[in-house]
């Protein structure tokens, strides 16, 4: 969910190698992008909150 609510492409992610950006990475590009400085747990809530809000909205159809 971070990596959808972020706008970048899953696949290019640490979830399909350890050489990959993880959630660190993510912290940099969200400050060199918008000046908002978020920790790996921020960024991790944020993703638990969308998360939620998507299954909420489904759970209503």
């Amino acid at each position: 969910m971070a990596v959808d609510a972020l706008g970048i492409c899953k696949y290019h992610t640490t979830f399909l190698g350890a050489t990959l950006p993880n959630f660190e990475d993510w912290s940099r590009v969200i400050f060199y992008n918008t000046g908002l400085e978020m920790t790996p747990e921020e960024i991790w809530d944020a993703s638990v909150r969308a998360n939620m809000m998507e299954r909420l909205f489904n759970s209503l159809l």
